[in-house]
C-alpha cells in the first residue's frame, strides 16, 4: 500500500512524516476528544494519508477500502519517525517573531490562527 502511494501519488516517505508532524501540532491546537483516545486518533489519522488500496487489473480499476486498524498500524511508524527526526518537543521549540518576541512554535501557530480567524 505504501509503495502504491509513492508511485501513484508521486509522494515520498518524508511527506508522510511531515504530515504526521503537522497532525501532532493540529491536535495540540484543536483536539478536544477524550485523552485516552488521543494517541489512537493521532496514529489513525496519520495513516489515513495513504488512502485506500487501488490497483488496476486488466482494464478494470479496483479500489479496496482499508480499515482503521491498517491506517493506525501505518500511522504508528509515521508518528514514531516524526518524533525521532523532529523530537517529541518540536511544537515546544522556541522561536522569535519579527518584532523580537520569544515564544514556542505552537504559541506562534495559535497566534497566526487567531489572526486568520481560524481559532
Amino acid at each position: 500500500m505504501l509503495a502504491n502511494w509513492y508511485h501513484k501519488e508521486k509522494r515520498s516517505y518524508t511527506d508522510a512524516v511531515l504530515h504526521a508532524l503537522a497532525l501532532m501540532g493540529w491536535m495540540d491546537v484543536y483536539y478536544d476528544g477524550l485523552p485516552e483516545n488521543r494517541e489512537a486518533f493521532l496514529r489513525t489519522r496519520a495513516g489515513v494519508l495513504l488512502g485506500d488500496f487501488r490497483k488496476t487489473v486488466g482494464n478494470q480499476y479496483l479500489t479496496k477500502e482499508v480499515s482503521g486498524a491498517v491506517h493506525r498500524r501505518l500511522g504508528i511508524d509515521f508518528v514514531r519517525h516524526a518524533k525521532q527526526v523532529y523530537g517529541s518537543g518540536f511544537w515546544s521549540s522556541p522561536v522569535s517573531t519579527p518584532d523580537g518576541q520569544s515564544m514556542t512554535i505552537l504559541t506562534y501557530t495559535r497566534a497566526a490562527l487567531r489572526v486568520a480567524k481560524l481559532l
